[in-house]
This record gives structure tokens, sequence and C-alpha cells, in this order.
């Protein structure tokens, strides 16, 4: 587990990626603007980045294993199709 909100982190670094045994990354109340376009571990199950500045998700989420994102309280323009089909599988907030 990792929990980093409010750290004013303004950036998620592409090599978290690499933390394969992360499974709940909470990085709420930070001041990010996107997440990282290559995704996270696939183990990663729990992603917490409530009150960011993210206008929209990464498309790689799609083909993740998280089972719970709570994104709720930024800036979100769009869902992309594919990720609302998450919505099916997967429990998202």
């Amino acid at each position: 587990e990792l929990h980093i909100s409010d750290n004013f982190i303004s950036e998620i670094p592409a090599d978290i990626k690499k933390c394969s045994s992360l499974r709940y990354f909470n990085i709420s109340h930070n001041p990010i603007s996107e997440l990282p376009q290559q995704g996270f571990s696939h183990d990663l199950a729990f992603l917490f980045v409530s009150f960011c500045n993210l206008t929209s998700l990464p498309n790689s989420l799609r083909s993740s294993s998280i089972k719970t994102l709570v994104a709720t309280n930024n800036n979100l323009q769009e869902i992309n199709c594919l990720l609302f089909m998450l919505c099916i599988y997967h429990r998202i907030n």
C-alpha cells in the first residue's frame, strides 16, 4: 500500500509501473493534472485520485486490473468509452 495524499505532488513518475507489488495507491488531494499514459502495475487493484486536477483518464486503465477507481471531485471532461466498459465488470466511483 502507498498513501501519499495531501503532499503537493504534481506528477506521478513513469516508473510507478515497475512497482509490481503495489495493490493500493492513494494519491488523492494532490495537484496532479494527468495520470501516467503507460499505466500502472497489473497488480494494482485500488486507485484513489480524488481531489486532483485531472481532466481525463488514460486509456491504459482499460487494460489494468483495477477493481476500484475513485476519481471524484476532479475536472474530468470525458471518459473514454472503453474505460466506461470497466463499470460493467468493476466498481468505478
